[in-house]
């Protein structure tokens, strides 16, 4: 897949050369505009196989393609899962994308007397989106992707507030949050849904059954391979942020 990273030095909202005060009668001055690096996404086949012996398949054993079935499915869930994060996670370092938090296990642990509008969750979440709105390149953070330890430090604040996590999020303009085992724990990536960048598969999930042939080792035996190619990319690097230190 081809697609174009906007330019570093400036905003892609506006002309790299703008608008003059022009005199009646003369020549309007012509605009430029910067222009992107194109790149590449090129697809990843992943897959595997396994096999069911003939006497399993007579005695009607169905347990144990549906738990490989199962098994298999959920492999290559959490592999896509981490395939896509480490996508993110490359794009975030090759631009800087990053912001210091604060800790939200501290402020989960604060009380009445000692609570800071400044610290926490939702602070961070509104430093975040400060970020982008002064950088003018028009993107709306309005997704997180968070790891189980700081979803736990959330909904002890939210009790404490006597609140829920959607509110506090809903709060500072995040209406769609998910947490993941396959985020590093003390960091969130903040996103806007839909323009960080895409998926696209070459060939989509499939699965291919093959009885083992005698020619082939005649071991009786049928076997299942599964396989997918996925091509995954970020091509707006700014339209998202990673918090760290928020442990």
């Amino acid at each position: 897949m081809l697609y174009e990273l906007p330019p570093s030095t400036a905003t892609d909202l506006f002309a790299e050369r703008g608008v003059q005060e022009v005199a009646p009668g003369e020549e309007f001055p012509l605009m430029t505009f910067l222009r992107g690096v194109p790149v590449v996404a090129r697809p990843r086949k992943i897959g595997g196989k396994w096999f069911v012996t003939r006497e399993q398949r007579a005695r009607n054993d169905v347990r144990v393609v549906q738990r490989a079935m199962v098994q298999t499915a959920n492999t290559i869930a959490l592999t896509l899962d981490a395939m896509a994060v480490a996508v993110l996670n490359a794009a975030i370092s090759a631009n800087s994308r990053t912001l210091a938090g604060t800790s939200w296990a501290t402020a989960a642990a604060a009380t009445l007397t000692t609570r800071a509008g400044n610290a926490g969750g939702p602070s961070d979440v509104l430093s975040a989106r400060k970020v982008l709105e002064l950088e003018q390149r028009g993107h709306n953070l309005d997704s997180i992707l968070i790891h189980p330890n700081q979803e736990l430090s959330l909904g002890q604040i939210a009790t404490n507030f006597g609140t829920s996590i959607d509110e506090l999020f809903s709060a500072v303009g995040i209406s769609n949050w998910f947490s993941s085992s396959r985020i590093t724990a003390g960091t969130a990536i903040l996103y806007e849904s839909g323009q960080v960048g895409g998926w696209a598969n070459e060939f989509p999930l499939s699965q291919e059954v093959d009885e083992e042939k005698v020619a082939s080792g005649g071991r009786q035996r049928t076997w299942y391979q599964w396989s997918v190619s996925p091509a995954m990319f970020v091509d707006e690097p700014y339209a998202l942020l990673q918090l760290t230190g928020i442990a």
